[in-house]
């Protein structure tokens, strides 16, 4: 009997191990294309429940637009998350810069045109307060679960802590900021569609800003409020000019043991007295973060209930 020749024997051994190889290598990659994929758990955030959250991979945090051919529907977002960016922009109102921090919602660019919400920060705290409150997470969930529209937000840093009386924040905000937003984004230019709000010092700039520039703004949000002290020694004359235009309407709350509670109790008062329209809560807390994250949630559907 003849025997094969040992380096014949191991040539051929080799070609037919590779040739197993690879049979097996293309079968594995065949089933693994066959497999379903599993989605990643729904991302908990604080005062939404898990049930209406979107599964968010986190492959990338890039967010690229959906965009549909000219004459066709425009396809359901599939973009998981918004982007939040910092920026400025120069004003004759202001010395320097007026910085600000941008929330757009996921697929900005296949849609829009979309509401604004101005946003303003506490005393001895930066335009970053309402991202770490939890702002993007739950406007990404809003939107995905449908609780919320796809709006924009604006947050501008109020980098000095001097009352209207000696700054100009409001108006570098309102004949600054707002032209320069509804410039270079896609937005709705109707002050319905058009709210600013903010907590402690902030909710006393949005006041302010209501009044001294009036139809700007279709919605205030005065969350906790400190109201200036000039604004409280001119609030009956303030509250005439809000009764007379008559058409803001006001997101009124507060903790019950806030230091404030006293006096935004006689001011939720005059509001009713003089028939200016608000809504009007009083709930379980203090003038802390941990209030104001707890009902973030809440505030963003009251901006946002007629969008």
């Amino acid at each position: 009997m003849r025997t094969m020749p040992k380096r014949q024997a191991s040539r051929w051994a080799r070609s037919n191990w590779a040739v197993t190889f690879l049979i097996t290598l293309a079968t594995l990659l065949w089933m693994a294309a066959c497999a379903p994929v599993e989605s990643l758990p729904p991302t908990a955030v604080p005062g939404i429940p898990t049930s209406t959250l979107a599964a968010v991979s986190a492959a990338s945090d890039e967010i690229t637009a959906t965009f549909a051919p000219a004459g066709t529907e425009i396809p359901v977002c599939n973009q998981p998350r918004g982007t939040v960016s910092r920026s400025y922009i120069t004003s004759k109102e202001l010395p320097g810069r007026l910085y600000y921090t941008l929330y757009l919602p996921p697929c900005y660019e296949a849609g829009g045109p979309y509401p604004t919400l101005y946003l303003l920060h506490g005393k001895s705290y930066q335009d970053d307060q309402w991202i770490r409150l939890g702002l993007p997470e739950i406007m990404d969930a809003g939107i995905a679960s449908g609780e919320l529209p796809p709006f924009i937000v604006i947050m501008p840093y109020d980098k000095g802590w001097d009352d209207p009386d000696e700054g100009r924040l409001d108006y570098a905000i309102a004949r600054s900021l707002v032209p320069w937003i509804d410039k270079s984004y896609n937005t709705q230019k109707d002050s319905g569609f058009r709210a600013v709000g903010g907590l402690s010092r902030g909710a006393a700039w949005a006041f302010h800003l209501d009044v001294q520039f009036p139809g700007t703004f279709g919605v205030v949000g005065l969350h906790s409020p400190a109201f200036f002290r000039g604004d409280k020694r001119e609030m009956e004359t303030m509250l005439d000019t809000l009764a007379s235009k008559n058409n803001t309407r006001i997101i009124l709350d507060i903790g019950d043991q806030d230091p404030e509670l006293n006096y935004t109790t006689r001011f939720e008062r005059s509001l009713t007295e003089k028939g200016i329209a608000h809504s009007w809560e009083v709930s379980g807390g203090t003038h802390t973060e941990a209030y104001w994250r707890e009902h973030l949630v809440g505030y963003l559907q009251a901006y946002s209930q007629d969008w």
